[in-house]
């Protein structure tokens, strides 16, 4: 730890009015995504087992929550106009579809799309929630203004399919407890040791990941990395023997909320990119949040304006960085300003300022409580940064 350093970690992790906690998504988001998520698994899995059951096929589908809510960066949406989303995952074993081949389009995985759709059409009537029929690889459930779901469906190899368990579980970072809403315990993990073991015991550790497959609407079958990614990120955690990886959850969460207020959907990092360069870039940092993300904070704005490879299971070849060369130029000037307006909150002595610098990077969720800052014995009193004009954001998709 550098001593002249000023002490800014309770503005991220402070109980309750942290920035932590203030960007968790809130108890009522947690219950409506939680309740239509189980009364999607509920309507789905006997109707889709009779519809098998009618082509003369015998398997019940399994059931995977995936992305954030798998990972526990959830995060709530930063401005109005923005969603939190559930991806939930439908599983069946390629043998479900005769003569399966992920090289041509399939009608079957066409007819497969066109039907899971249609009976969510008559759940969605049922829920009074809106369909969204326009998204190529999935289909969108609007339960409420700012909340969806997405529900991808996939072609699993048998042998990986019969290994998979399903995981119906919000993994949250939020308060050391468990909640009841409407007399039903809901789980938010402890947000310094539970959830993590939750994470690792509901990974494919030591499984047999295979590439598997998701239905488009064309009819295309197309090859999905979402286990091979949980696997990889839970690897990740593990790794970090001092917390679980609590700490490195953290900095990809805080990571994501900055990308949330400062860029527009379009040419935004994506989760998986900042997930990556987090994890290149992490070094543990005892009780300093504010410290372990400089680490990152240093390498961020090179990193998104280059290609970013990483060594995933049969990825090792891919650019993570999907942005245009004028995206990433225009994410490295903002990546370029939390790098330096943040070296300056750890330095400057004007707590008001600090406090003032921090939202313009990370929004008005961050405590106005300076309490909350211990300024060095050395701090610098110059001028500070001047944060860049932000332009008015558009709404984006959280994940």
């Amino acid at each position: 730890m550098n001593s002249s350093n000023n002490n800014i970690h309770l503005v991220f992790a402070k109980r309750e009015n942290g920035f932590r906690y203030k960007i968790r998504p809130s108890q009522t988001d947690f219950n409506d995504l939680n309740e239509a998520k189980k009364s999607v698994r509920s309507y789905l899995k006997t109707a889709i087992k009779e519809y098998l059951e009618s082509e003369g096929i015998t398997i019940s589908p399994k059931f995977r929550v995936q992305g954030s809510w798998a990972y526990g960066t959830c995060n709530a949406p930063a401005k109005p106009g923005q969603e939190i989303d559930v991806d939930y995952g439908i599983y069946l074993p390629v043998s479900a579809f005769d003569g399966f081949d992920a090289t041509t389009q399939s009608e079957q995985a066409k007819t497969y799309f066109e039907k899971i759709e249609s009976l969510l059409q008559d759940l969605c009537e049922k829920k009074n929630w809106g369909l969204d029929n326009t998204k190529p690889s999935c289909i969108r459930l609007k339960i409420k203004p700012n909340a969806h779901i997405d529900i991808p469906l996939y072609a699993v190899p048998d042998s990986m399919f019969d290994a998979l368990q399903e995981k119906h579980e919000l993994i949250c970072d939020s308060v050391s407890k468990f909640e009841s809403a409407k007399g039903i315990q809901l789980h938010w993990y402890n947000q310094d040791y539970d959830m993590n073991i939750q994470f690792a015991e509901e990974s494919l550790q030591d499984k047999d990941i295979q590439t598997i497959h998701m239905a488009k609407r064309d009819g295309c079958w197309q090859s999905s990395d979402c286990e091979i990614i949980r696997q990889w990120f839970s690897d990740k955690l593990k790794a970090q023997s001092s917390d679980n990886g609590q700490q490195l959850r953290n900095i990809c969460r805080y990571l994501k909320a900055w990308r949330d207020w400062v860029f527009d959907e379009k040419g935004a990092p994506s989760s998986i990119l900042l997930m990556i360069i987090a994890c290149k870039y992490y070094k543990y940092e005892k009780g300093r949040d504010d410290l372990a993300l400089l680490h990152i904070l240093r390498n961020l704005p090179e990193c998104l304006n280059s290609n970013v490879y990483e060594e995933i299971q049969d990825h090792e070849s891919e650019d993570f960085n999907r942005m245009s060369c004028e995206e990433r130029r225009e994410a490295k000037i903002r990546a370029d300003d939390l790098y330096k307006n943040f070296s300056v909150c750890l330095k400057h002595s004007d707590k008001t300022m600090i406090l003032s610098l921090l939202t313009k990077q990370l929004g008005d969720r961050v405590p106005k409580d300076d309490s909350l800052i211990e300024i060095s014995s050395d701090p610098f009193k110059g001028t500070p940064l001047i944060q860049t004009s932000v332009t008015p954001q558009m709404p984006l998709r959280q994940g």
